[in-house]
């Protein structure tokens, strides 16, 4: 037993060294100043938080003003965080988190198919029933997405977060700067329930970061006196719902911005734009891949091509981590916003934040100094109210970006029907003046078509919830990544 403990006690040892290489803090130094002595430290109420799972449990490092303290937490293994993101080693599929996520897209999918082809032969019953069979199966594998995020981050905030709260409790820490390590970079740490008090956004104002290296990096720099004009790219692909009215939503708050619409969101034209924007938001689709992280990106428009069909990729043109690596030069950013879908996720195989692969990571190598992204496909009309929100509590508030994220999510979770009614008519009004006095036939034609919307919008939130975004599906996945606190 004498010599389990001491080899246990040597393991831990060296996951500590590990873990505060990772966070920017060289082994045994007694005065970790590669991240200690950045500005956002010296509050005494803010602490970079570092996890790690093991086979022992997870180990949590954090790094405070006054140095660094360490806890176990027994209740989350390795063997119990790979059962809650992939499942089981007895599961002969994809089990947990992913196999909960990755159905849908193929279910989506064949409800598409069916559909189109009950829409071109209504007479066919067999089509019908086709489509009404797919759509059944859609729904379900939808329905079982949600009930996993809502049964992990339960089972988080049983196992995980009690260690976590009094560690950080007992240093005074009130924000908290994480830095997941593995697969705990796919879950929103932020809204794990802690006990009766609510998400632990509720408690704690949270951002994340890649390494406390890249932190040190884009903190302990000097901001500028003044954010240079802002930059929309809105819809490249044409096809996203409430993208247009998302995007005068953000020009609001933000009191003028330049926008590429649609054809104009060339990759060419974006990435000469974004080098001198103060704040790029990013409105359209993104895409990660599982296999090649280098791959993923973010879809723009292919100039050479007048129609787009993303699901072929016709006149589509993707900025891939690898050409942001080369291209991106953002030195003037303050923040990238990226509305889209799975543009949060990262590389979970490498398993250390150093080598955190994703588009994060990468936009904060080109010089943003914060990235407010999303770990799964979001929903279109939930994402367009939370961002327009984001942006007013960030310019009206005098607050950080981490503190505008999570106000404007709590907003979101509790907003009844008639409250998103009243956001919706906002929306309205927004476009009204386009529509009736328009020199800009492009502005008019979005202006009427969003008028559709949003009537279809209404009618959609019909036939939800009272409280229709409760939910963690359709709040939680956007994160404050980088300076954020």
């Amino acid at each position: 037993m004498r010599d389990e403990l001491a080899s246990i006690t040597r393991d831990l040892r060296a996951l500590e060294g590990e873990l505060l290489r990772a966070a920017g803090v060289e082994t045994g130094a007694p005065d970790p100043d590669a991240v200690q002595q950045l500005p956002l430290f010296r509050d005494g109420r803010t602490g970079l938080l570092s996890l790690v799972v093991t086979d022992h449990g997870a180990l949590a490092l954090l790094l405070t003003r006054d140095g660094v303290q360490h806890t176990i937490i027994e209740h989350l293994t390795a063997d119990g965080a790979r059962a809650l993101i992939q499942g089981t080693d007895e599961d002969p599929e994809w089990g947990g988190w992913l196999g909960a996520y990755f159905p849908q897209f193929e279910a989506a999918r064949a409800y598409r198919d069916t559909a189109t082809w009950a829409t071109l032969m209504p007479e066919s019953e067999e089509h019908r029933r086709e489509r009404d069979r797919t759509r059944a199966a859609w729904q379900a594998t939808v329905s079982r997405w949600r009930e996993t995020i809502t049964q992990t981050l339960n089972t988080l905030g049983e196992r995980l977060w009690p260690g976590l709260a009094r560690l950080l409790q007992e240093a005074g820490v009130k924000r908290v700067m994480l830095i997941p390590q593995g697969t705990l970079f796919l879950l929103p740490l932020h809204a794990c329930p802690l006990g009766d008090q609510g998400p632990v956004d509720e408690r704690y104002t949270v951002g994340y970061a890649p390494a406390g290296a890249v932190l040190a990096r884009v903190a302990g720099e000097e901001a500028a006196a003044q954010l240079t004009q802002p930059l929309l790219v809105v819809n490249p692909t044409g096809d996203l719902r409430h993208t247009p009215s998302e995007a005068l939503a953000v020009r609001r708050a933000l009191g003028s911005a330049a926008a590429l619409w649609e054809r104009e969101a060339t990759q060419a034209r974006v990435v000469a734009a974004a080098r001198e924007a103060g704040v790029v938001h990013f409105s359209g689709h993104g895409v990660y891949d599982w296999r090649a992280p280098e791959r993923s990106g973010l879809l723009l428009r292919d100039p050479d091509v007048a129609r787009v069909n993303v699901r072929t990729g016709a006149g589509v043109d993707p900025l891939t981590v690898a050409e942001m690596r080369r291209a991106l030069r953002l030195s003037h950013t303050r923040l990238v916003t990226l509305s889209a879908c799975e543009t949060g996720l990262v590389e979970i195989r490498r398993g250390l934040a150093d080598e955190y692969i994703g588009l994060p990571g990468v936009l904060l190598q080109a010089g943003a100094r914060a990235v407010v992204a999303s770990l799964w496909a979001v929903d279109d009309l939930a994402t367009a109210l939370l961002m327009g929100r984001f942006y007013a509590e960030w310019q009206e508030g005098a607050v950080s970006i981490a503190q505008a994220l999570l106000r404007a999510q709590r907003w979101l979770r509790t907003r009844t029907r008639e409250q998103v009614e009243e956001a919706l008519d906002e929306l309205d009004a927004l476009w009204r003046p386009w529509a009736e006095q328009c020199d800009d036939p492009a502005m008019q034609r979005r202006a009427r078509g969003q008028y559709w919307e949003i009537l279809a919008a209404r009618k959609r939130l019909e036939r939800m919830d009272e409280v229709p975004f409760a939910h963690p599906y359709w709040w939680a996945a956007f994160q404050a990544v980088g300076d954020v606190l």
